[in-house]
């Protein structure tokens, strides 16, 4: 059976009844949730949730980037226990929900080994992000979900990218 790691920055608000649902219908896939927090545990019931422990140094990491003006990317600390739990999963496809959170993952992203999987659902997607900071993230994902009608600069990389070499590019626009 494939595996799945959802990275979600926060399981789950009430809102994102919706994500609840993919992770947990996912069918003939062990999946496994990696969080930085964990909200409602009584109405999206879900045994897998892996909690990302915080480093001593996230206030100075975020008052930091904060100041020169970046996203406040997940921190060494936080990448190196995705990657680490990942290494015990047989080679799962990382899913990561929400295009907010993708941005702040670029590193994550370049060092994980498996495919990558990135799902935008419309409120995510921001006039507060630049082109350069979509860019970056494209080249860095084999498939790229959107269920939102907005225009999305797809790169060649990701328009030719499969996941099977049989199968047609994995785009999927709803």
């Amino acid at each position: 059976m494939q595996n799945v790691l959802s990275l979600v920055s926060c399981f789950l608000p009430k809102e994102m009844l919706h994500v609840y649902r993919q992770v947990s219908n996912l069918k003939n896939f062990n999946s496994t949730v990696v969080t930085r927090r964990r909200e409602n545990l009584t109405l999206f019931p879900f045994d897998n949730v892996y909690l990302l422990r915080k480093s001593k140094v996230r206030l100075l990491h975020r008052a930091y980037n904060r100041m020169i003006g970046n996203l406040i990317p997940l921190s060494k600390f936080e990448v190196s226990q995705v990657l680490s739990f990942s290494e015990s999963m047989q080679e799962p496809l990382l899913h990561i929900y929400q295009g907010d959170i993708a941005l702040r993952s670029i590193n994550l992203l370049k060092m994980f080994p498996g495919p990558r999987v990135i799902s935008f659902h419309g409120a995510d997607l921001s006039n507060s992000h630049t082109e350069y900071q979509y860019r970056r993230l494209w080249n860095l994902v084999e498939v790229v979900l959107c269920r939102c009608k907005a225009f999305l600069p797809i790169s060649p990389n990701v328009l030719s990218a499969n996941l099977h070499p049989t199968e047609e590019p994995k785009i999927n626009k709803q």
